[in-house]
């Protein structure tokens, strides 16, 4: 199983594309990992629900899907070479219960008070055109720059936050490997991930963790728990 922590990913390697992403996950278990024992079936968690309905990235990235997925692989190793297909879909269900799918996962919350924005001198920007100017006025004073219009920053800001995506990925881990996975691959920094990755290689599975951060390890204090084989990576070297 191979389980993608999408908002975790840097925005700048996001931009690539998903084909891309997968294409580069592929290419780094097989650097680790046997191709053929592992499921070519991609899982992409993130807030895909806003209430009921379908958030505006789940519907992105479902046409992306829809558009580029099944695609073929091909892998060579220095040993062999790999031709396959792969498949991606967005995780709105957890594995032990696939047909009841988890809402209200992407929420909109009040943006930070207090919110301040640099001005246009800050950033070295000297364009005569450039809006900084006005939007730095409009979070900094909480008021709109249009003359006799009273509506505030905080009247149309919003903080969007996911939530229980973390663990669907603990529990689909844990869930893979106590029915038999013995090759999980996990893409994510974020230390939530740690709770799974320690019951999937206490239930025997082998973890490939690859970080979405350039240079991140994981700390000694979790690495010691591991049970079995756990190997790290990096998606940008």
């Amino acid at each position: 199983m191979i389980l993608v922590d999408w908002d975790n990913i840097e925005h700048g390697t996001r931009r690539l594309g998903l084909e891309t992403i997968v294409e580069k996950i592929f290419f780094l278990i097989s650097e680790h990992l046997d191709l053929d024992k592992i499921g070519k079936t991609v899982r992409i968690y993130g807030g895909w629900y806003d209430r009921d309905i379908l958030s505006r990235s789940a519907q992105r990235l479902s046409s992306e899907i829809n558009r580029s997925f099944p695609k073929r692989i091909v892998v060579v190793t220095k040993d062999r070479k790999f031709d396959f297909v792969a498949k991606c879909e967005l995780a709105l269900s957890v594995q032990s219960n696939p047909t009841q799918p988890l809402m209200n996962t992407y929420r909109k919350r009040d943006a930070p008070k207090y919110l301040r924005a640099r001005q246009q001198s800050e950033i070295g920007c000297s364009e005569a055109s450039c809006p900084i100017p006005l939007i730095s006025r409009f979070i900094t004073r909480n008021q709109c720059t249009v003359s006799g219009c009273s509506k505030t920053f905080e009247e149309i800001s919003y903080l969007g936050q996911q939530k229980l995506v973390d663990c669907m990925i603990v529990a689909d881990m844990s869930f893979a490997a106590f029915n038999g996975e013995r090759q999980l691959v996990v893409v994510s920094s974020d230390e939530d991930m740690f709770p799974g990755i320690i019951q999937a290689t206490y239930y025997g599975a082998q973890v490939l963790h690859v970080h979405t951060k350039k240079r991140r390890r994981s700390p000694n204090y979790y690495t010691r728990l591991f049970r079995s084989s756990y190997i790290q990576e990096n998606l940008e070297k």
